[in-house]
């Protein structure tokens, strides 16, 4: 490895990096060429002002010139030094020539990339041609490294993503340490487009896995509800007296019964319920809908729960209420649960509903 003496200059901050003897070639041809060009921009210069001060200020000495020819050709120092390595680099290191703007273009592509296979397609198959190197590789886990080749790994943060290698050139030459920079670029964004990749493919999974659940629960509820909906209907109807006069204490056991299938049945319903509003899948049926009726057709199901509590519900229903647009199976839902759940939580005393137009 060689390494150049550090300059301060404006143009250049860092220390030149030679790991291999075609990068100090390269080096010294660029830096030849650029003097060449130097000494022929300032012999131009210096001839053009020559002439110019001979045609009007005769009077002034040549130092003038000198001075003024200098000047000038520091000026265009910079741009020379461009010119002379992208002269050097188109005639003797093609695949060092346009890498940057190979790279950009590359980047600008995977932009767009939203498919692990288009990705992969596109770094084994197309980019290697455009590059000048035998192949690139993308891999989850780091392999022995090829000759003159190039292994980068693919972070997310602390995320690993893996590991894409590039080579070897087809000219047989290795990478400088200016090259191996600007593939850092590349690497960016092959772990921005492999990240978004893995999130997409990430949420299909999750997705699928929750309609899975959904339909699961789906049919364990039909296979459920049938029996349970016929133990409703034919308790009821024995509990009714309608199979034969019963007993007040039969009958009472009964529609405890009852009621507790109800009660599965609504745990049944909430489970379902639960699991669509974390697919998103539960959607509102809205209609006008009387919200004293269905305070009515609710307190009942609460008042049987209360028999043997020393708890009171008490009720204060506004005689205006208003048709509201709502859906009414969650809204009585809703109402079911939450004075489900105090009738549960209350030992003692009682519990208060009230409704109300606010104007």
């Amino acid at each position: 490895m060689f390494y150049s003496k550090p300059n301060m200059n404006s143009w250049r901050q860092s220390i030149f990096v030679f790991e291999a003897w075609w990068e100090l070639i390269r080096f010294g041809l660029i830096w030849l060429t650029l003097a060449l060009l130097i000494v022929i921009v300032y012999l131009a210069l210096f001839s053009l002002l020559d002439w110019f001060r001979l045609l009007f200020f005769e009077q002034l000495s040549r130092t003038y010139t000198v001075f003024w020819a200098t000047f000038f050709s520091l000026l265009l120092f910079q741009p020379l030094r461009i010119g002379s390595q992208s002269l050097v680099d188109n005639l003797f290191y093609a695949d060092t020539a346009h890498l940057k703007d190979q790279i950009d273009l590359a980047c600008r592509r995977l932009a767009d990339f939203d498919d692990r296979d288009r990705l992969w397609q596109f770094l084994v198959e197309e980019l290697p041609t455009q590059l000048k190197v035998d192949g690139i590789y993308l891999h989850q886990h780091p392999q022995r490294l090829i000759y003159h080749s190039l292994t980068l790994p693919l972070n997310m943060r602390s995320r690993s993503l893996g590991y894409l290698t590039i080579g070897p050139k087809l000219s047989g030459r290795s990478f400088s340490h200016e090259e191996r920079a600007i593939f850092g670029q590349l690497q960016e964004q092959v772990s921005l487009v492999l990240s978004g990749i893995q999130l997409a493919e990430a949420r299909e999974e999750a997705e699928r896995v929750a309609q899975l659940k959904i339909n699961f629960l789906t049919n364990i509820s039909h296979e459920l509800r049938t029996p349970l909906n016929t133990v409703i209907n034919s308790t009821g109807l024995v509990a009714d007296g309608a199979l034969g006069e019963i007993e007040p204490l039969p009958a009472e056991y009964l529609n405890r019964a009852v009621q507790g299938s109800e009660y599965l049945l609504n745990l049944l319903d909430d489970i379902l319920d639960m699991t669509r509003i974390e697919s998103g899948q539960l959607t509102l049926r809205l209609a006008e809908m009387d919200l004293r009726e269905l305070i009515a057709d609710t307190v009942p199901i609460i008042r049987a729960t209360l028999q043997h509590k020393p708890v009171e519900l008490k009720l204060e229903i506004a005689e205006d209420l208003p048709p509201l647009p709502a859906d009414r199976l969650r809204i009585r839902q809703v109402l079911l649960n939450l004075l489900s759940n105090a009738a549960k939580f209350t030992k003692e005393g009682h519990i208060q509903l009230k409704a109300w137009r606010e104007w």
